[in-house]
This record gives structure tokens, C-alpha cells and sequence, in this order.
């Protein structure tokens, strides 16, 4: 499990690094372009309001260009880390609340203030090579030609460092995050990696035969789940193995007993004893109806084991069922009246053919009927009733009988199962009907109540 553990906590620590290291840069940038916005706005307002101000108040108050443009820097030279510069149309540096520079300014923003637009440039200060930003404003005179042009520069060193601030702090809180983010990955890839741990080895014994394992649910989510169908899967197998133990000691009993019987007469008959032919004749009719009995017992397995493994193959072919049906009556008819139980037949008018396998056909109607007859008392009565309902043939064979209990009756139908009855049986024969009728397309169901009969309702398709 080391590697899911792995994988679970780098996968989560890497997107979650990704969309934390996405949003700290998205945060900085936003900061360094809402600063730079800042300034930029208050240069460029500054520089429009001085030249504004020169073209209204000063423009016509002195003789000569300097002396008009000097109010404008004299102004200014008490604000901090705020440079003005009087700029001629030349580039060079007539004013300046700082120190004058040789150097000719070519800066974007002063080329656009030339063209009358106010503009600022971000850049290096080419005398001290700090980074700076610089709005411009064109000065104009009495006929509205530009005569020069205002420059208002200020240092970024401020701004910049207010936003290593918020760079530094938002890293802490950002390795904060991180650390608390490994703790958190880390207990969760567990939670998630010890369960399924667990489930692994209680899969590993159950794979070797330990069903009394069981995996102890931590959590009501898929690996809870998983957990509740393993438990639930190790007590069918369990359930299984019981009942197929049932059913083998079962099987063992109801072939002992003919095969006692065959072998003693067998014997009996062997050693010359009987000199009496209608002793013999009685002997020789016990082995025969035995091991009549006995390959029944063998057809059924077959039958099963074929159903099982999805080798039985059916012919289908176009049948009479009411005559399959009272043929089978008639065969239980000396039965019937020798456990004085009363056998009845009703049948609805048109009662249509159907393609059916005959013989498994009748050998889900003789198993239900011999059931039936198999567990109703003397003076009972059994009612094979046939009808058709829409697109659907019904047959209901109906007995007041023992009936089936209630907590039995959502089992009745599975392989092995046998419930609290004490007649002799295998216990696969309403699963191999049950089996038999799903081949065909249909469905076999089964409604009892205790000591008052069963009924047992098959529905096939019409067509």
C-alpha cells in the first residue's frame, strides 16, 4: 500500500501546491498593478493639473518662458520622492525641483505629451538607476502651441518595497498553508490508505478459505461499501458451504437408503433363501422401483449441475399444454387416490399452444406437483388452474397443504435449501425448475402461508 499512499499524497499535495502557487501569483500581480495603477494615476493628475494651471494662471504673467514655468517647479519642491521637470520640446531639461540632468529625455511619455497626450513611462533613472515612473503633460502658450512640457517624475523604490512586503507575508502565510496542507495529506492519504490496507488482508485470508474474517467499517463511504460487500459475500459463502454441507450429507442419506434396500434384497435373493417366486417377484419389484428412484436422484444432479454451467440446451417445439398437463394428471391419479387427496384441473377456454421443451416442460410440473402432493395431508386437495392474462400463460398449482414458513419462503428457491422439512429430498428441485422456466423466457413464483397451502405460479409468454 505504500505506493497508493505515495501517489495519494503527492497527487493532492501537487494540485493543491499548483492552485495555491497559481493564486499567490495572481494575489501579486494584482498588488504590483493596483500600486502602479495608484501612481500612475496620481502622476498623471498631477501633471494635467500643472499644466492646466501654467496655460490658465501663469501664460500671461511673464515675459520669458523660464520665468512663467518656475512657479510650476517652486511649487513642488516640498513633496517628497516627487520630481517636476521642465521639459523643452528638445528633450532637455530646463527645470527641475532636483538636481538638473545633462541628458536629453526621450522618454516614451515625453514623445506623447509632444502629440498633446498625457502619458506616463516606467523605467530606470538614468543618473541613479533606480526604478522610476514618469507622467508627462504638454505646456502650451496663449494660441495653444506646445512650448514645452511638464514632466512630474517619483521613485518606485517605496512602492516596490511595499509590495516585497506583502510578497514576504503572503509567502509565510503561503508556507503556513503548506505545512498544514503536508499534516492534513498526510492524515488523509492514511484514513484512506489504512481501510483499504485492512480490506486487503482480510481479502487475502478470505481468498484462502478463512470466511470467519470479517473487516471491521470505518467510514460510510465507497471503501465502507466495499468493506459491508465482503462481509456480506464471506457469510453467503459461508451460508453456502453450510447448506452444500447439508445437501452432500442429504444426498448421502437418500442414496443409502435405496441402495440398502437394493443391496439386502439383492443378497437376500442371492443366498437362495426365498423358495417362495411371489418373495422373489417382491424382492426383484423393490430393487427395480429403487434404483428407479436412485437414477431420478442421478437425473436431477445432472440436470443441475448442467443448468449450473449453462450446458442445457432445450428443443423447443410447439406443445399442447392442457394435454401435457392432464397426461400428468393421469399419471398421479392412483397416487391421488391412494393419500386420498383430491386432484382437480381447471382450464380457461383456448387455452394456446406454446414452444416449450416437453420434456423439461413436464418435468417442472411433475416436481411441483409431486411436492405438492409430497407435503399436503390426507383429505387435502390439489387445484392445477390454467388461464391467460393478456400476453402470458398461467399456471397455478394451488394445495392446502403444510404451506412454507414465512422466514423460508425468500430461500425456497435457492440451490440446497431444504428448510425444516423432514421428507426426503435433495433440495435442488424448485432451483432447477425455478432454472428450467427462466430458459423459457418466464417466471416461477411461489405464495404460502403456514399450515394453509402453497401456491406455486408459473407465467410463460404467449408467442
Amino acid at each position: 500500500m505504500k505506493g497508493i499512499k505515495k501517489r495519494l499524497f503527492l497527487n493532492y499535495l501537487i494540485g493543491v501546491c499548483l492552485v495555491l502557487f497559481s493564486v499567490e501569483l495572481i494575489f501579486m500581480i494584482s498588488i504590483k498593478n493596483y500600486y502602479y495603477k495608484s501612481v500612475e494615476q496620481s502622476l498623471n493628475e498631477k501633471a494635467e493639473s500643472s499644466a492646466t494651471f501654467y496655460n490658465q494662471y501663469l501664460n500671461k504673467n511673464y515675459a520669458n518662458l523660464s520665468d512663467s514655468l518656475a512657479p510650476l517647479v517652486e511649487n513642488n519642491t516640498e513633496q517628497q520622492n516627487v520630481e517636476i521637470q521642465i521639459i523643452d520640446k528638445k528633450g532637455n531639461v530646463l527645470l527641475s525641483s532636483e538636481i538638473v540632468s545633462a541628458e536629453k529625455i526621450q522618454t516614451n511619455d515625453f514623445q506623447k505629451a509632444l502629440k498633446g497626450e498625457v502619458s506616463t513611462w516606467t523605467g530606470n533613472n538614468i543618473d541613479t538607476n533606480e526604478k522610476v515612473m514618469s507622467a508627462s503633460s504638454a505646456i502650451k502658450d496663449l494660441d495653444s502651441n506646445t512650448i514645452a512640457v511638464i514632466r512630474v517624475v517619483t521613485s518606485l523604490e517605496d512602492v516596490n518595497n511595499l509590495i516585497l512586503k506583502y510578497l514576504f507575508l503572503s509567502m509565510t502565510l503561503l508556507i503556513v498553508i503548506l505545512i498544514c496542507i503536508f499534516i492534513s495529506s498526510t492524515i488523509l492519504s492514511k484514513t484512506i490508505v489504512e481501510p483499504v490496507k485492512e480490506v486487503n488482508d482480510i481479502a487475502r485470508k478470505m481468498s484462502k478459505g478463512q470466511f470467519n474474517e470479517r473487516i471491521n467499517k470505518h467510514y460510510n463511504d465507497e471503501i465502507g461499501e466495499l468493506s459491508d460487500t465482503l462481509n456480506y459475500m464471506a457469510s453467503e459463502i459461508l451460508k453456502a458451504e453450510e447448506t452444500k454441507n447439508g445437501f452432500i450429507s442429504s444426498v448421502s442419506h437418500e442414496l443409502r437408503t435405496p441402495l440398502t434396500a437394493i443391496k439386502g434384497w439383492g443378497e437376500t435373493i442371492l443366498t437362495g433363501s426365498f423358495e417362495d417366486k411371489e418373495e422373489i417377484e417382491k424382492g426383484l419389484k423393490v430393487i427395480l422401483r429403487e434404483t428407479d428412484r436412485l437414477k431420478n436422484m442421478v437425473d436431477e444432479l445432472l440436470d443441475f449441475s448442467k443448468l449450473e454451467g449453462n450446458t442445457l440446451v432445450l428443443n423447443m417445439e410447439k406443445t399442447d399444454i392442457k394435454e401435457e398437463i392432464e397426461e400428468i394428471l393421469r399419471l398421479y391419479d392412483g397416487r391421488a387416490k391412494k393419500e386420498r387427496i383430491s386432484l382437480q384441473s381447471k382450464f380457461t377456454e383456448n387455452i394456446p399452444e406454446l414452444s416449450v421443451d416437453r420434456n423439461r416442460f413436464k418435468q417442472v410440473i411433475i416436481n411441483i406437483l409431486d411436492n405438492a402432493m409430497k407435503f399436503s395431508p390426507k383429505d387435502s386437495n390439489i387445484l392445477i388452474n390454467v388461464s391467460t392474462l393478456e400476453n402470458e400463460l398461467i399456471i397455478e398449482i394451488i394445495d392446502n397443504g403444510y404451506g412454507i414458513a414465512k422466514e423460508d419462503l425468500p430461500k425456497i428457491k435457492d440451490k440446497f435449501f431444504k428448510g425444516n422439512s423432514k421428507k426426503s429430498g435433495s433440495g435442488i428441485g424448485l432451483a432447477v425448475c425455478d432454472k428450467i422456466i427462466k430458459l423459457h423466457g418466464g417466471s416461477l413464483e411461489l405464495k404460502s402461508e403456514l399450515n394453509k397451502g402453497t401456491n406455486v405460479i408459473i407465467k410463460l409468454r404467449i408467442n
